[in-house]
């Protein structure tokens, strides 16, 4: 059984967070409920990650947001206040946020071994508008953070897209990809391309319902160490979130890599609930070739 707590965590929001590994219900119902995704959030190993969400309106809008493993089953995560007066680890979070507000949490580095998942934001529409972005950051070699990535709030609608790639001069480039339907898989189809545009390589990464993978794309291509170029992503379904990061390990640099939405009839997203969504396959296939070769 969940319990829920009435923690009031910040001065322009009030949040229920749930203590165990189940996903917490809203308050109240939403008549128009919007999805977004944060693609990567992670934390211990050196990392932290900082979440803000913004209230685009003049009205308040209730929210819900829910925490998920790389395998897609919900997942704790510690939360640090702004104050940074406690920690509370939940899997799921809900409350709203007032009138032009904005507000943030953090996951810390406590000294743990990494984890990592992946985040969905659900709100009200029809009470307004919510935006947001994460903020990653990574310890240099020597200790303390002096850098960091920004990394937008998805509307899921990365399944044709493009991005860089960048693994010279001592930096790797991350790759993540996230599958946001809760109750069908995919299989995500790569296409890398060398900087004079011919095809280095070909692959498809199979995503589970709910999945997330991040791909270190030397370490897992050899063949493009000390490289630059772009991938094609392809997914076979009509949902998916993508985002890049391009690090030094041993500076602790990073920045975040832009997606370009290549599906040219993209739409915004429709709500897919956390939980026990129903997404027609006839209306989410996109018939992509399976698994590919090198060429």
């Amino acid at each position: 059984m969940t319990t829920l707590k009435t923690v009031s965590m910040f001065s322009t929001a009030t949040l229920l967070l749930a203590s165990a590994g189940v996903p917490c219900r809203a308050a109240t119902s939403m008549t128009n409920p919007q999805n977004r995704v944060f693609a990567r959030v992670l934390c211990g190993s050196g990392w932290e990650t900082t979440v803000v969400l913004l209230n685009l309106g003049s009205t308040p809008v209730g929210f819900q947001e829910f925490f998920f493993g790389q395998g897609g089953t919900p997942a704790a995560f510690t939360l640090r206040t702004q104050t940074g007066n406690s920690d509370l680890t939940a899997a799921a979070l809900q409350g709203v946020l007032g009138a032009n507000a904005s507000t943030s949490f953090v996951l810390p580095d406590r000294n743990t071994p990494l984890q990592e998942g992946w985040s969905m934001l659900t709100f009200d529409s029809n009470q307004g508008q919510l935006s947001g972005y994460v903020v990653i950051r990574h310890r240099a070699a020597a200790g303390g953070f002096k850098f960091e990535a920004t990394v937008p709030l998805s509307e899921m609608q990365d399944f044709s897209s493009r991005m860089a790639f960048d693994n010279t001069g001592g930096f790797q480039t991350q790759l993540t990809l996230v599958n946001p339907a809760t109750n069908m898989s995919t299989t995500v189809r790569l296409t890398y391309y060398n900087a004079d545009g011919s095809v280095a390589l070909l692959d498809a990464v199979p995503l589970p319902a709910g999945g997330q993978t991040t791909i270190v794309i030397p370490n897992t291509y050899p063949d493009l160490a000390n490289k630059a170029g772009t991938v094609e992503i392809e997914a076979d379904i009509n949902r998916l979130t993508v985002t890049g990061i391009r690090s030094n390990y041993d500076t602790g640099a990073l920045s975040a890599l832009p997606t370009v939405i290549l599906n040219s009839a993209a739409t915004p997203a429709a709500a897919i609930a956390p939980s026990d969504a129903i997404m027609d396959p006839a209306n989410v296939a996109r018939n992509v070739a399976g698994r590919l070769r090198r060429p």
